[in-house]
């Protein structure tokens, strides 16, 4: 019922495969709410959708991505609905450095991923309040 994953398999992804993954299973969340809330921008969050991966998978992810590109992740757990998952969030002092390893291979459509400016954009042409 859940995904796994090896570091030998972990091991050749590339930056362009982080990127790509990212597209596809990663969401930053810009701190829109926390703005209309509080009125200030708060940092990004970036996250893999890791929740159909293993705990084990996840920690796993974790540590490649600490002994592969110096990216402290954590895990963050979230309540499906038959079990637990795990999502992989970049660590605040990381995000530099992981938007460093992937933003050259950002498709245009999806830099809304990885740029405010973009984000803001992207909602304006959903009709959705910025």
């Amino acid at each position: 019922g859940t995904k796994e994953i090896t570091s030998e398999i972990l091991d050749n992804l590339t930056r362009l495969s982080v990127a790509v993954w990212f597209m596809d299973d990663g969401m930053t969340d810009w701190g829109y709410r926390s703005y209309i809330k509080y009125g200030h921008n708060v940092s990004p969050v970036h996250t893999f959708c890791t929740d159909s991966f293993s705990y084990e998978s996840c920690i796993t992810i974790q540590k490649w991505f600490l002994e592969k590109y110096n990216i402290k992740v954590r895990l963050k757990e979230k309540q499906l609905s038959n079990r637990i998952g795990y999502a992989v969030i970049v660590e605040k002092e990381s995000q530099k450095d992981f938007l460093n390893q992937i933003e050259p291979y950002i498709l245009p459509m999806l830099r809304y991923k990885v740029d405010r400016d973009a984000y803001i954009e992207h909602r304006a042409e959903l009709g959705l309040s910025v």
